[in-house]
Order: structure tokens, then C-alpha cells, then sequence
């Protein structure tokens, strides 16, 4: 099996290797070469073929470079014979096709040409076998000895002309390369024959700029004194040409000439060229302008001496650090205040910069030549602050500020300041730790300030509202019509259920932060939901003449979340949408299937005023609409901040893009469930996480209401009067343990419970009722202002079949009860 699995896998290879050189050669495709048609006319005649064919064999195709007798110029692959012969390195000769099973059904056999006789001898350039010289007749035979021998030498010639045609491929693109180089790096390439003439220049190519004068083709290249870098002649002199006379090869030559009345400075490199007996030829070389870069070292060495009579006055080390193309670092340069920062000589330092780099801390040194390093590849400011250890002053924090630039011969050089900061680090540090306290002081003034700003603005307002018209009903109350006094109730109602949200909203944006709000992730569909939400939000936009326009994908599917969490979500940014988008105009609410990243997107789209750039990223912070005009809609400002926490328990991301102007897109994005969606109750009213109230049946005797609270107590005694039918009889337990004697005394139908009593707290009456044996089928409802979820959650698993939280509303509480009360009444029928 793996003897099996090795051919397999290198007959693979070699097919990848044969597809890419016929795509090297470029030779598929092509017009006719006459060449190569010489030699298939060859090839037919010696073997007295009707047809003879250089074929060449495509990864789907056999296609015909020269065909001698066949109109054909190819055929697909399956049907070659010279599909067979490449995989050979010999000869393949089929004397009968009609009696061999490869080919005897084959459709070039049974169909025109009609082939009974085939002969090819394969075609390798490089070691490859590309195609074949093959010849065909149309009967059966065989070929002789001689024919054989000229057919193979007729294949080895075709074969040659092919590698020479991918030689002056490999020729032509190395001159490309050559040429483009030099059109890179600007420098000019010549060369020269044994009399120092220019033979070769490559500004005739591309759009390279041209050689200076008098340089050109058949002249003596220019000759002059070979130069130090700094313009200083050598110590040996000898110019260009006498350089050129020792048939040596050299690099950065430097030679000062004159071109068009400016004096240039020239840097020659070069090879010596000789032919194949080994006789000099002459160069082969690269010229470069390097004017600026010696005028630069001249200017360098000018400003060292100044610097140096400069450093004495400066306050610190100046310095200049040097890294050569090896990778060696040394001080040309180090002014002699060194010694009282590293406590070293400038000459010891100038000597051997290792001495001064062994004082360096253990712990910087790796970094401190890191950052040397990096400062070199990019040439940017060396800065860095690192610490000595020195004999006498023990540690001390340096700082080092250095401007690198690059060298001809390929270092790096630095000219820089170091000095000692260790006083400044001190004091520093103790600075910044007091302008942290003090910040960190003030920032918890101005939020707390903000906070009871807010939470007193936003009391005060429903509240003035509630007292407001209580006090109108008192005073006028009797001296007002009916619908006078319905419209200040109504307005006491408003108010009231703006003090309820504001609280609700604290409450479960102090449960988020928590970690208190638990959620049940699920399958929801998100489409029914975002119509639900749509429909309850409606009524409000239009009084304000706004529509909503909803889209989704064709097949949305089913998200895990929590679906009051999402429910919840939907009506603070559909609310926020009809709050801030233009009268007479739609909110959109577009879903879609993300399917590669397995998320569904919702995206609610108003055309309000749009949010400026800079106010986008506290939108999601508690209050954050305080920092808006004073026209802003009203609101508690933490919508935005509980739904951000929504989504973010529920695995999801909200994000923001708004345009001044034109309107806002608030994006959610929820994890792919696909399951079906479970079911849930849409109507509930009664806190976040109410699940429907079980149909127990009151009866039309006795309700035991558990409460301390008298104006409570008054609210459902009202409640029960108002009800439409004969109701049963409310009595009343003002604390826990007068309500446990009651429910055993008149074992009610059903008792309505305060969680928070005086005496004892709700659960542990919930436990003894289910304990006992007179009051353990009695159905339990709690009615407590307690609306955090983990409270809700416990009375559940104590045994509670309902959760009414208070403020109650009280349609909601008459249509529970008079529900109950019709239940009671059809199954006495």
C-alpha cells in the first residue's frame, strides 16, 4: 500500500511539473514554426506515414505545434496515443491499434483518421517529457530499424529546439530583471572592452536618465584621482584608469569629474571580465552619483569640530554613536561630561563602547539594544529610558534622545543627548500620583453630582405631576365635572407610570451590573416579535405621524436569547427611534440572516437629527443624554445602557452609525439558534419575567390578602368592588403570623401575599403554608414592590403560581381576577 500511495504521489508530481514548463515555454497556441514542420515532413517521409505530428500534451488536450497530414490542430487528451507514449521513455510502437485493448475502442480508431499504426518517440526538455514526435498510418505495419533510429534522432532534434526556445525565454526575462534593477536603483551599469572604451550602457534602456558627458558609447570612460569619501585624496593616489590597468575587480571608488561645468562625485565598482580562453576583456561595473552624500560628510566633519568646542556648555552627554553595516557600535564622538553621568572617561568610551554598555542595569540591557537595533531598520528618533549601575552613585534612570541617519558604506549613525533624570523621576512620580488622587476625586464628584442631578430632575418631574393634581382633586375636586376630574386622574396615572419606568429602569440597569439579572437563553423568532413590538409601539408613533416599515430576510432563523430580554430591547430602540425621528416620517426595522458568521442582524433606522462623532461613544453610558440640549426628548437616559448589557449577556454586539442630519442605525447582532421558537407569553405586565398565570379556580367565597400596608389593603378592597360580578369577600391579615392563623381558620380559595411583612417575611409564610396540612392546596399569588428577578425567581421555587408586582395595574388585576371568577362560574355550570 505504500509502495502504491509513493507512485501515485509521484506521478502526480511529475504532471505538475510537465503543466508548468509547457506553460514556461509559451509554446501552446502558437503559430506554426518552420523549423519544426521541417522536421514532422521529415519524420513522415522517412517512415513513409501520411501523418506525422509534433504533439504536445495539455493538462484536457492534445494540441499539434506541426501536423503533416491532419487538419486537426488538437484532440482531447483521453483519445491521444501520446498521452500513453510520454509516460515512457522510449519509442512506443503500436503495430495494430484495432488488435490492442488500449486503443481498440478508442474514437480515433473506430472513426477518422481511422488510426491502425502509431510510432512516438517522446520529446524531454530538462529531464521532462512534454509531448512526442509521434507518426500515424492508416493500416497495419511496423516500422524498420532505420526508421526507428531517424524517427528518435528527428524527436531528440525537435527536443533540442524547444529547450533553446526556453533558454532565450530564461535569457530574455534576466535581461528584464537586469534592466529593471537598474531602473530601481538609478545607477548607471556599463561596460568596457580591454582599452577601458564604454561598450555597454544601460540608460539606453527603459527610462533610466542618461550617462553624463562625455561618457558615451566607444569612449574612454572618464578618468580622475580616486578620492577618500571626505574628499581627501589617498594616501597612495592613483586614478581611475590606473586602477583600471591592475585588471582587478574593486568597489566605491570615488572619482571627483566635471560634467556640464559642475564639479560630480562619482563611486565606481567593477568585475573583470574575460572571455572563455581566459584573456581580459575589460569591466563590467555600476556608477553611482554620490554628490550629496560627500558633501554631507563634509559637512558632518565640519559641524564635529564645532560640536565639540559646543558640548562643553551643554548641560548632559552629547554624543555620536555609530553602528557599521556588521552590526559592530561605537562612539565617534562623547563629550566629556560623561564623566559625571556614567562616571567614565569620553576617552575610554571613544575607545571601547562595551565599557560604557556594561554598566547598563541587567534588566534594561536586553531592551536598551533592542531598541538600538530598531532605530537603526527604521531610522527613526532613538529614545529611551533605561538605568546604570555605577561604582560610585550606585543606580541612575537615564534618558537618551538620538536622531539616526543612514551611511554610504550601509551603518547607521547617531547624533544624540543623554542625561541623568533620576531627581526628575522622583518627582515626577509623586506628581502623578497626586494628580491621579485628585482626578480620581474630582471624576467621583462630577459623577455623583451628575447622578443626583439626573435622578432628582427626573423624580421631581412625575412626582410634581402626582402631587400636583392630587392636591387639584382635594381642593376643586367637588366643584369639577366628571371629565375634568377623569383628566387629572389620567395626568396623576402618567406620572405615575414615568416614576415606575425610571425606577424599573435603575433597578434592572443595577441588576445588569451585577450579574443578578438571570436569563433564559432559547430559541426565539426574532420576525413575529420585532411585528408584536411594532404593533404595541404603533399607536404611540402615530400621534406623532410616524410609520413603521419592517423587512427581513427570506428565511430568518431562530436566535438563542432570552425573549423578554429581546422584547425589551425592541421597545427601547423602537421608542428611542419615535422619539428622535422627524414628524411625517418612517422608522425601518430591517432583519438578516448573517449565515458565514452564524449570526441574525437587526437594525432599527430613524431619520432624526443624527449623532455628532464625538458625543457616539458615551451614547451607551448611564445618563448619557445628559450631555444633550435641553430640547432632547424626555427619558431616564439608561435605555441605551440596559440594552447594551442585554445583548452583551445574550452573546450579541450593538453598534451605532449616524450621520448629523439625516438619522441614526442602531445594529444588533445575535447568535444562530435554528431550533423552533419557543412559546411565550406577550401580554404579561406584571415585571420582566412573569410567566402566565395558571387557571385556578378562586371559587365565590373567601380571598385572604396577607398586607401591612392600610392604603394598600384600601387599593384591592376598591379593585375587588369594582368588579363586575358578585365577587367573593376580602379579608384582610395585617402581618404574617395573624395571616397563617386566618388561612387555617377559613382555608380561603386563594390568598394574595406581601413578600416584605413586619413580622414574618413572605417566604418563610409561603413555607409554612405549604407545610401545613389545612392550607397546602390553597393557590398563593405575591404582591410585593420587590421587582428584582432573583426575588421573583425564589417565591416561584417556594410556591408561588404568580408574581403581581407594585404598583399593580389595576386593569390588568381586574382582568385576572374576573378571568378567574368566569372559570369558577362556567365549571358550577
Amino acid at each position: 500500500m505504500a509502495a502504491s500511495t509513493s507512485s501515485v504521489r509521484s506521478s502526480l508530481e511529475e504532471e505538475q511539473q510537465r503543466l508548468s514548463l509547457l506553460a514556461e515555454l509559451g509554446v501552446l497556441d502558437t503559430e506554426p514554426e518552420p523549423g519544426l514542420d521541417a522536421l514532422t515532413r521529415t519524420a513522415a517521409a522517412t517512415t513513409q506515414c501520411p501523418i506525422a505530428l509534433i504533439s504536445l500534451v495539455d493538462g484536457e488536450r492534445q494540441w499539434f505545434k506541426s501536423h503533416i497530414g491532419l487538419s486537426e490542430r488538437e484532440t482531447p487528451r483521453e483519445w491521444a496515443f501520446c498521452n500513453h507514449a510520454i509516460r515512457t521513455p522510449d519509442l512506443m510502437e503500436v503495430r495494430d491499434a484495432t488488435a490492442d485493448v488500449r486503443f481498440a475502442a478508442n474514437p480515433l480508431v473506430v472513426g477518422s483518421p481511422f488510426v491502425r499504426f502509431y510510432a512516438g518517440q517522446p520529446l524531454t526538455v530538462g529531464g521532462i517529457r512534454i509531448g512526442t514526435l509521434c507518426v500515424i498510418d492508416t493500416r497495419p505495419r511496423e516500422l524498420a530499424a532505420e526508421a526507428r533510429e531517424a524517427l528518435q534522432d528527428l524527436a531528440a532534434a525537435a527536443s533540442a529546439m524547444l529547450a533553446e526556445r526556453r533558454r532565450r525565454a530564461v535569457s530574455a526575462e534576466q535581461q528584464r530583471r537586469l534592466t529593471e534593477f537598474a531602473m530601481v536603483a538609478g545607477d548607471w551599469l556599463w561596460e568596457t572592452d580591454a582599452e577601458n572604451r564604454i561598450v555597454w550602457m544601460s540608460c539606453a534602456y527603459g527610462n533610466l536618465p542618461p550617462m553624463p558627458e562625455p561618457w558615451s558609447t566607444g569612449q574612454p570612460m572618464a578618468d580622475g584621482q580616486v578620492l577618500l569619501s571626505h574628499d581627501e585624496a589617498n594616501t597612495a593616489p592613483i586614478t581611475l584608469h590606473e586602477l583600471f590597468a591592475q585588471r582587478l575587480g574593486f568597489a566605491r571608488a570615488l572619482v571627483k569629474s566635471e560634467f556640464d561645468g559642475e564639479w560630480r562625485y562619482l563611486s565606481h565598482s567593477a568585475v573583470s571580465r574575460r572571455d572563455p580562453s581566459g584573456h581580459w576583456c575589460g569591466y563590467r561595473g555600476i556608477t553611482r552619483d554620490v554628490t550629496a552624500s560627500v558633501a554631507s560628510e563634509s559637512a558632518h566633519r565640519v559641524a564635529a569640530a564645532l560640536l565639540a568646542d559646543l558640548s562643553a556648555q551643554v548641560p548632559g552627554v552629547i554624543f555620536q554613536m555609530r553602528l557599521d553595516a556588521a552590526g559592530s557600535l561605537s562612539f565617534p564622538f562623547v563629550s566629556n561630561r560623561i564623566d559625571g553621568v556614567c562616571e567614565l572617561s569620553a576617552q575610554a568610551v571613544m575607545a571601547d563602547a562595551g565599557v560604557a554598555m556594561q554598566r547598563c542595569h541587567v534588566d534594561d540591557a536586553d531592551r536598551v539594544a533592542q531598541s538600538i537595533q530598531a532605530s537603526a531598520a527604521t531610522l527613526l528618533v532613538w529614545r529611551e529610558t533605561f538605568r546604570m549601575v555605577l561604582p560610585r552613585a550606585g543606580e541612575r534612570t537615564l534618558l537618551v534622545q538620538a536622531e539616526p541617519r543612514r551611511l554610504d558604506g550601509g551603518g547607521v549613525l547617531w547624533h544624540g543627548l543623554m542625561t541623568d533624570i533620576s531627581e526628575q523621576i522622583v518627582a515626577t512620580r509623586h506628581l502623578q500620583q497626586m494628580t491621579l488622587a485628585q482626578s480620581a476625586a474630582e471624576k467621583a464628584v462630577e459623577v455623583r453630582s451628575e447622578f443626583m442631578s439626573r435622578v432628582s430632575h427626573e423624580l421631581r418631574t412625575p412626582l410634581n405631576a402626582i402631587l400636583g393634581f392630587a392636591q387639584m382633586l382635594r381642593l376643586t375636586g367637588a366643584r369639577q365635572s366628571g371629565a375634568a376630574v377623569l383628566g387629572s386622574v389620567r395626568q396623576i396615572e402618567s406620572a405615575g407610570a414615568h416614576l415606575l419606568a425610571l425606577v424599573n429602569d435603575m433597578l434592572d440597569l443595577s441588576s445588569l451590573d451585577a450579574g443578578r439579572l438571570n436569563l433564559v437563553l432559547e430559541p426565539v423568532a426574532l420576525a413575529p416579535l420585532v411585528e408584536r413590538c411594532i404593533a404595541l409601539v404603533g399607536p404611540h408613533a402615530q400621534q406623532h405621524g410616524i410609520i413603521f416599515e419592517s423587512g427581513s430576510a427570506a428565511s430568518v432563523p431562530t436566535v438563542l436569547a432570552d425573549v423578554r430580554a429581546v422584547r425589551q430591547l425592541l421597545f427601547n430602540l423602537l421608542g428611542n427611534a419615535v422619539k428622535f425621528a422627524h414628524p411625517d416620517t418612517a422608522v425601518r426595522v430591517q432583519l438578516d440572516h448573517d449565515a458565514p458568521a452564524g449570526r441574525v442582524t437587526l437594525a432599527v433606522i430613524d431619520t432624526g437629527p443624527g449623532i455628532a462623532a464625538e458625543k457616539l461613544p458615551s451614547l451607551f453610558e448611564p445618563f448619557g443624554r445628559l450631555h444633550a440640549g435641553r430640547t432632547m426628548p424626555a427619558g431616564s437616559g439608561l435605555g441605551l445602557a440596559i440594552t447594551q448589557k442585554l445583548v452583551r449577556a445574550m452573546a450579541g454586539t450593538i453598534t451605532v452609525a449616524s450621520v448629523p442630519g439625516e438619522g441614526t442605525t442602531i445594529t444588533v447582532t445575535l447568535p444562530v439558534d435554528g431550533r423552533p421558537a419557543m412559546g411565550f407569553d406577550d401580554d404579561s405586565v406584571f415585571g420582566g419575567l412573569q410567566m402566565p398565570a395558571p387557571a385556578v379556580a378562586i371559587g365565590a367565597s373567601t380571598v385572604l390578602y396577607i398586607e401591612d400596608e392600610p392604603v394598600n389593603t384600601l387599593l384591592m378592597q376598591a379593585i375587588f368592588d369594582s368588579l363586575p360580578v358578585a365577587g367573593p369577600r376580602l379579608v384582610v391579615a395585617v402581618n404574617g403570623a395573624d395571616g397563617l392563623a386566618e388561612a387555617a381558620k377559613l382555608r380561603p380559595d386563594l390568598i394574595l401575599l406581601d413578600m416584605n411583612l413586619p413580622d414574618i417575611d413572605g417566604l418563610s409564610v409561603l413555607a409554612a403554608l405549604s407545610a401545613g396540612a389545612l392550607t397546602a392546596h390553597i393557590p398563593v399569588i405575591a404582591v410585593s414592590a420587590d421587582a428584582m428577578p432573583a426575588q421573583i425567581v425564589k417565591a416561584r421555587q417556594a410556591g408561588c403560581q404568580d408574581y403581581w408586582t407594585k404598583p399593580i395595574d389595576v386593569k390588568q388585576v381586574q382582568a385576572r381576577l374576573l378571568g378567574r371568577f368566569q372559570a369558577d362560574a362556567s365549571e358550577g355550570d
